[in-house]
């Protein structure tokens, strides 16, 4: 078997064919041209919750995270925080880990309640900037766990056309439904230059363009590329 490691790159990734939101709370909505993830890859992948919405198991994910140590995963901070700044409650975020579907739960399902929720100072809701949170469970996952473990964290520099992985669990098409499976899909680092260009000067210094030019794959915004 060969076995690969994975580096999770840390800054705010804003796909180029996005579109701005209109929820208070924005979710993860797309993955346009994705396919189901297959069992035993993207084991970091976490599913975050509102408690509130989840009653029926799986329907109250908004985000995806990244498990990146035995009690942290990492996300974006616009999950947490609404259009007039307010963050929702610690006490009503749920993370679940160890599944490809979001409404399946077996042996190997791991569900924690979050101890605190820590949103970065220099989070901008307007411009996206500085869009990162961490999560610190209050459950640790076990070294043991098979579906559920952490990610390797580098700093590396990502050049143009460096081909990256997306994941999510949002809609499939433009207008369509959202997805029960994992899915991923492959997109290529964009020059910031060009892609600055396409929206009008309003990046900001640690934001990234991934996509495809032609169009065709696709999330809404997404907060970490992968690539290995």
């Amino acid at each position: 078997m060969v076995s690969s490691t994975y580096f999770i790159v840390l800054f705010l990734a804003i796909t180029f064919t996005s579109n701005v939101w209109s929820q208070q709370i924005p979710p993860e909505t797309r993955i346009v041209g994705g396919i189901p993830v297959q069992r035993d890859a993207l084991r970091q992948q976490a599913s975050i919750r509102y408690k509130s919405s989840d009653s029926t198991f799986g329907n109250g994910h908004v985000c995806g995270g990244n498990l990146i140590s035995n009690n942290t995963v990492l996300s974006a901070a616009h999950c947490f925080v609404d259009d007039l700044g307010r963050r929702i409650s610690v006490s009503d975020i749920r993370v679940v880990g160890g599944n490809l579907l979001l409404t399946e739960q077996t042996q190997n399902t791991f569900t924690s309640d979050v101890a605190r929720l820590i949103i970065h100072p220099g989070y901008n809701r307007n411009t996206y900037a500085d869009d990162i949170a961490i999560l610190i469970l209050k459950t640790i996952v076990p070294a043991s766990h098979s579906s559920f473990r952490p990610i390797t964290l580098r700093s590396v520099p990502v050049d143009s056309n460096t081909t990256c992985e997306i994941s999510g669990w949002g809609h499939t098409s433009e207008n369509g439904q959202g997805s029960n499976s994992l899915l991923t899909a492959n997109v290529s680092i964009i020059d910031f230059n060009v892609c600055n260009n396409a929206y009008g000067n309003s990046l900001r210094s640690g934001m990234i363009c991934a996509g495809r030019m032609q169009g065709g794959v696709d999330t809404c915004q997404v907060w970490q590329l992968i690539y290995h």
